[in-house]
């Protein structure tokens, strides 16, 4: 037995000559290691967070804002700040003789249109029919050309727009 043994000893070491020399493994950390870009981001996202905490702290009305939600949309409407206005001193000044105190107002006809024979008048940017009064004039006629007004006894045409 012994040649038997003697024979794989010689193959046996004949294979570990063959073998690369290898190197004992380093001890590996035992904490993972942090990725410098997840490093990078968080600090971005830091300034980022700060930057806006100090506008919003810095500059004036910000924090007057009304949310409205119109169709699944925020909309956010800035406040005016109400300054308050001192009364206006007594006014003791005349009024200047060429000033006509009783001037005829102007009047201009936006419109004219009917509904189940009724007709309707737009005049100043107000609605009006037969009877009403729009600056102390009183509404005589409507007509599809225009419209008849009484003003301090005196008749007013007014024409259709075209």
């Amino acid at each position: 037995m012994s040649i038997i043994y003697d024979a794989l000893k010689k193959v046996q070491n004949n294979t570990d000559s063959t073998k690369p020399t290898e190197k004992p493994a380093a001890a590996k950390p035992v904490g993972k290691k942090i990725n410098p870009l997840l490093i990078y981001i968080l600090v971005v996202c830091a300034g980022l967070f700060l930057g806006n905490y100090a506008y919003n702290y810095f500059t004036p009305g910000t924090r007057n804002l009304i949310t409205a939600k119109k169709e699944n949309q925020v909309i956010k409407y800035r406040v005016p700040e109400i300054k308050q206005i001192p009364p206006p001193a007594a006014i003791t000044a005349e009024v200047p003789a060429n000033i006509i105190p009783n001037a005829e107002p102007t009047f201009v006809l936006n419109g004219v249109f009917f509904e189940q024979g009724e007709g309707y008048a737009l005049i100043n940017n107000k609605i009006v029919r037969i009877g009403d009064e729009i600056e102390h004039a009183k509404v005589k006629e409507i007509r599809i050309t225009g419209v008849e007004l009484e003003f301090e006894g005196k008749t007013v045409k007014l024409l259709s727009p075209s």
